[in-house]
């Protein structure tokens, strides 16, 4: 082996670790959209979801009571 090769039995070994890693982040991602999905609320005015926190609808552009108090 020259000065120059490189031990292929250790990039192996991390590109099959990274290629697992990314499988299980793509295994999760569906319970994180299901986690969004539940995050948003209707639009009051038009039934849009939105995010609870927000204080203009940005489909209706409606301006929304504040939920300051819970």
């Amino acid at each position: 082996m020259g000065a120059d090769s490189v031990e292929t039995a250790p990039v192996r070994e991390a590109v099959t670790s990274a290629m697992h890693q990314l499988a299980e982040a793509v295994g999760l991602l569906p319970q994180a959209a299901e986690a969004v999905v539940l995050a948003r609320v209707p639009c009051r005015f038009c039934g849009q979801m939105i995010m609870p926190a927000a204080t203009l609808c940005g489909f209706c552009w409606r301006k929304l009571p504040s939920t300051a108090g819970g």
